[in-house]
């Protein structure tokens, strides 16, 4: 089960995706706007953030922008009427996990759900397995800096001439 954050000024795709979603497993806190959503942000954890683009106030785009930026571990979908390839080129170019276009048929939606939601499980994955190698190689690399040391200083109090050529 996933927490997720739905953006939407209209009722209807709010109650309607929000049941959805309860249906598939999925806990979803709906919000009007993005100031709302904002708010919500602050003290709440989500997985998923799915946002309409024309959206009273700051609009959708913005909003999922700063979404990839201040919370880098959440995933992020477009749910709107639009179905521009220039704006769903910019959602892409912001880091949208995916672009629904209304109207959509709920199992295509649970698809993009469940594809964003792992593909930021297997993000977080390798981005903590990189940070655990980069770990490593750290740690190797001190140790192999110490054997050098205690090697030349080895090298330098034997009592005779070494040649290392």
């Amino acid at each position: 089960m996933a927490r997720i954050l739905l953006v939407d000024d209209e009722t209807a795709i709010r109650h309607l995706v929000s049941s959805a979603l309860a249906h598939f497993g999925h806990e979803c806190v709906s919000a009007l706007d993005a100031a709302a959503a904002r708010d919500l942000l602050k003290t709440q954890s989500f997985e998923l953030v799915i946002a309409d683009v024309n959206m009273p106030g700051e609009n959708g785009l913005d909003f999922i922008a700063h979404v990839t930026e201040a919370y880098p571990d959440m995933a992020t979908l477009i749910l709107s009427v639009l179905d521009d390839p220039a704006v769903a080129q910019k959602a892409l170019d912001i880091g949208v996990y995916g672009y629904v276009i209304k109207p959509f048929d709920i199992f295509a939606l649970r698809i993009s759900v469940e594809c964003a939601l792992r593909r930021r499980e297997l993000e977080i994955a390798n981005r903590r397995y990189r940070e655990d190698l980069e770990r490593l190689m750290e740690q190797k690399t001190q140790e192999l800096h110490r054997y050098q040391e205690d090697y030349a200083a080895l090298v330098k109090n034997l009592p005779c001439v070494v040649s290392t050529g």
